[in-house]
């Protein structure tokens, strides 16, 4: 199992560079714009680490719940704040549809939608980079 725990993050890590370095040197070279052949592979690339990254949550929270019962608690508070950030973030988003939103099919339920998805990515953002902080910060001082 250690053996996995480091070379699984060098396999992703490695996949995606090449994927990346791929994408840039096909996208650019051979269309200036942002279709064709690398993009498909791009949104690929995104629907195969996000479903392995949902895989890997889900499986970690059954191993979790199998050897320790107890830290369930810890999934349960941190998805109940998750929630109260993305209703604060809904609440917080403005439902405008332009004419260039108009362009996409877009209406006022999912404007709002959209831009609350943004305002909790730039909330959880924010909240990640204060806690990274906190934690730097208190390890230096205990050390």
């Amino acid at each position: 199992m250690a053996l996995l725990n480091r070379i699984l993050p060098l396999i992703i890590f490695v996949t995606a560079v090449v994927l990346i370095v791929f994408t840039y040197i096909t996208n650019y070279s051979v269309t200036p714009n942002a279709e064709g052949p690398s993009t498909d592979l791009g949104m690929t690339a995104v629907y195969i680490f996000g479903g392995l990254a949902i895989i890997g949550i889900i499986a970690d929270f059954a191993l979790t719940a199998v050897t320790d019962a107890q830290s369930i608690i810890r999934y349960l508070i941190m998805f109940v704040i998750i929630l109260i950030v993305w209703g604060i973030s809904h609440s917080m988003a403005g439902n405008e549809v332009t004419k260039v939103y108009e362009n996409f099919d877009v209406d006022a339920a999912l404007s709002k939608f959209i831009g609350g998805v943004l305002i909790l990515t730039y909330s959880l953002g924010i909240l990640i980079f204060l806690g990274v902080i906190f934690t730097e910060v208190s390890s230096a001082f205990k050390s």
